[in-house]
């Protein structure tokens, strides 16, 4: 890891940019977050690992016409990043093994990948002595929050 300061708006906006570059369907991506700048000490790269990661996720189990919305906030001791979709819900036991090694939900043929994505995420997470969560309701898709400490 290599830690510097990074203004988490600019970067944030730059991994939606990004991503929109090369999204491959019609599925409209959003920022959420306070205007005013923050300031996080981090890896840049691995914070932009993090959320390209759960950006991709995302748009893999969004439907066309589906958004995706990128999200943060600062708490009292942490800041939390979210990345909320309007695609699949995930069930229960989805979502107690959505982060372990090689596991995928294809029920679908909808989606590819090799099921390491949200493993990486979880430790890189990890390393940075955060936590990753996810909530997912019929009818509203899925939020995976990461909270790190300030």
């Amino acid at each position: 890891f290599k830690y510097e300061w990074c203004e988490l708006m600019n970067h944030c906006q730059n991994m939606i940019t990004l991503t929109n570059q090369n999204k491959t369907k019609d599925v409209n991506i959003s920022l959420q977050m306070p205007k005013e700048p923050y300031l996080l000490y981090t890896d840049p790269l691995r914070l932009q690992q993090i959320i390209i990661n759960l950006l991709n996720n995302a748009l893999k189990f969004t439907p066309e016409g589906g958004t995706v919305t990128v999200g943060c906030k600062k708490t009292a001791s942490a800041l939390e990043i979210s990345v909320a979709d309007t695609g699949v819900r995930m069930d229960e036991e989805t979502q107690e093994k959505i982060f372990g090694k090689y596991y995928q939900n294809d029920t679908t043929s909808l989606t590819k990948g090799n099921g390491i994505g949200l493993s990486i995420v979880r430790r890189i997470v990890e390393l940075c002595c955060g936590s990753i969560a996810v909530e997912s309701q019929p009818g509203y898709g899925s939020t995976f929050t990461v909270t790190l400490p300030c």
